[in-house]
């Protein structure tokens, strides 16, 4: 008879050998894009950044850390066009194996009354660098209004975090 931990294990190991591995799965179709006969990316960003790590005297230690990035390319479009509102808001409870925090990026909805995600982001710690990196990728995937906003956004965050 199996034990817990061995049929854990079994299962992660069967889906990693049918599935590949995290990467693999993100960027296969139901992630990679809006819809199946749509060729615009739903999948806006995957990075892999250095980040130093503070451990013993070694001050040139650093730890590799993702970021990925969702977003639906309406929403964007609307993010972009007009004055918008944004909420940003990190949780710590649903976030796959792997992963610290989800950032999403809202932004208020006249229309809805009420704030409609925009972006979904994994992180893998939070360090105010990954906050940065994951933000800052927000604001290139698109210029005009959303630039200031999410910049000022960012500078609240690092302000709020203490950054030096």
């Amino acid at each position: 008879m199996l034990t817990i931990n061995q049929m854990k294990s079994m299962v992660y190991y069967l889906g990693t050998k049918e599935y590949g591995d995290w990467l693999d799965r993100i960027v296969q179709h139901p992630l990679l894009t809006t819809f199946i006969n749509d060729e615009r990316p739903f999948l806006q960003f995957i990075l892999m950044l250095p980040v130093p790590v503070k451990s013993g005297n070694n001050p040139n230690n650093f730890e590799v850390q993702k970021i990925i990035g969702w977003g639906h390319p309406d929403l964007i479009f609307q993010m972009k066009h007009g004055k918008v509102n944004l909420f940003i808001d990190c949780t710590f409870k649903c976030c796959p194996r792997g992963f610290y925090q989800c950032m999403i990026i809202m932004m208020y909805s006249i229309a809805y009354d009420q704030y409609i995600p925009v972006f979904y982001i994994l992180l893998e710690s939070k360090c105010a660098l990954v906050y940065y990196h994951a933000l800052e990728q927000c604001i290139l995937l698109r210029t005009g209004s959303l630039k200031l906003l999410l910049y000022l956004a960012i500078s609240n965050l690092l302000l709020s975090l203490n950054v030096n």
